[in-house]
């Protein structure tokens, strides 16, 4: 049903893509409120990736999904062609507490490659398939994956300049990152911010903000009670302590 209607005109062809990727956000959504240990997680993200990349295939954006290995695990990357032929420079984007590299296709990449430059999106230890598949919480020692998302250009491209982006809490873990993986020629800390403690404490009063450096376990007792009664505060403390 789907070539008929991408052949007809523009925006047959824009309105088909539109409809495509309602379901993997849909998906996604669902994925993303699920506890950490529901067995429908690992579905609906498959089912998200699925559609995701067949609204790709209908732009006609060259697109790889590729699984690498990470330790003992595998790290999901996709690399993104630019469509320009003289293209040799490559952004390495990953994302923080929440986001997929899905998501990042929006933020980064679709404008990244039509100026340029070829783009891997990764995922890392506390997100997507590591966490979901392999159980594999956040580390602080971000250049480790960093450097696994590196070493794979090599089966995509000749890259020229190797610029990190890293969205969000992934900001900081870039900061790391680049503090010890040495192949970096740029980075990008878009929307960073400097901790998880300094995240949820910004929006107290002054004067307590300084004498919290850790969550003291009144404060875990009072979001513990407080989560019985908020469905999203519940969900959000759950999240947190599953990566």
């Amino acid at each position: 049903m789907l070539g008929p209607v991408l052949s007809r005109t523009s925006t047959f062809h824009f309105e088909a893509v539109r409809a495509l990727w309602s379901s993997p956000f849909n998906m996604r959504t669902a994925e993303f409120h699920l506890a950490s240990g529901d067995p429908r997680r690992v579905d609906c993200a498959s089912r998200s990736r699925t559609w995701f990349d067949a609204g790709l295939a209908a732009l006609g954006v060259e697109a790889t999904r590729s699984r690498v290995p990470y330790e003992d695990a595998e790290m999901e990357t996709i690399f993104l062609r630019s469509p320009r032929p003289d293209a040799r420079d490559v952004l390495v984007v990953h994302g923080g507490f929440d986001s997929t590299p899905e998501e990042l296709y929006f933020v980064i990449g679709a404008g990244a490659l039509e100026r340029g430059f070829h783009v891997l999106l990764y995922e890392g230890p506390g997100q997507g398939n590591l966490l979901r598949e392999f159980g594999m919480p956040f580390t602080p020692d971000w250049e480790r994956p960093a450097a696994t998302a590196i070493d794979s250009l090599g089966r995509h491209c000749d890259p020229g300049a190797i610029i990190g982006v890293g969205l969000s809490f992934g900001g900081h873990l870039l900061a790391r990152a680049v503090s010890k993986e040495r192949r970096y020629d740029a980075i990008v800390l878009f929307d960073y911010f400097p901790g998880m403690l300094r995240a949820f404490t910004h929006k107290m009063p002054r004067l307590l903000r300084g004498r919290i450096t850790a969550m003291p376990a009144w404060l875990q007792l009072l979001i513990r009670l407080n989560a019985r009664y908020d469905a999203e505060l519940r969900w959000a403390t759950r999240c947190g302590r599953s990566v």
